[in-house]
């Protein structure tokens, strides 16, 4: 059941995500009104990612998502550089654009997960529908220690190439999905 809809491209991005404003701020020197402003950038480039997401999910399928996880892992491998370099404003353009691939794959694991569950037992579609936000939420749980053990183990340099790694993951997995798939239909 699609791994309860934890997926490692979000837990890639959430690990990130909530220690922005700490990272900005101890790392870059960034005041907190102007981390604020910052953090306002960074929402509306989440929203736009949640509007793309749903363009995203009429065209691609999730294992068709590889090449946006590979991106996302460049853009958190990135975040090391800025850190290493103390470059404000390379951390600033690369948060926002982590927010633009923040919720890339939300509509189409979403879609996925409900046409799998139309597709095998039609009765579990209500289940299903009901299990995203408790599994979203749950994730959410997950990421964040993640990033937090991160953040207190290895500093704020290792944070980003850290969620990078699963996005390398989320590419795995999205492979080892089609691979199951593709076997699931010839049989």
């Amino acid at each position: 059941m699609e791994a309860l809809r934890w997926h490692p491209a979000r837990t890639a991005l959430l690990a990130a995500q909530g220690n922005f404003s700490p990272l900005l701020q101890e790392e870059f020197g960034i005041g907190e009104s102007h981390v604020s402003i910052a953090l306002f950038f960074y929402g509306i480039a989440a929203l736009a990612s949640n509007i793309l997401s749903g363009y995203i999910a009429k065209k691609r399928t999730l294992y068709q998502m590889s090449p946006i996880f590979l991106i996302q892992a460049l853009f958190l491998a990135l975040l090391f550089i800025a850190t290493a370099t103390g470059n404000p404003v390379l951390a600033f353009i690369d948060i926002l654009a982590i927010g633009i691939l923040m919720y890339l794959v939300n509509a189409p694991s979403q879609l996925y997960f409900l046409s799998t569950a139309a597709a095998e037992n039609s009765d579990c579609v209500s289940l299903a529908s009901s299990l995203c936000p408790v599994c979203f939420n749950l994730g959410i749980a997950l990421d964040s220690s993640y990033g937090s053990l991160v953040m207190d183990k290895a500093g704020y340099g290792l944070l980003g190439p850290a969620g990078a790694v699963f996005a390398v993951l989320a590419v795995l997995s999205s492979a080892i999905l089609r691979t199951m798939e593709m076997k699931s239909r010839s049989e």
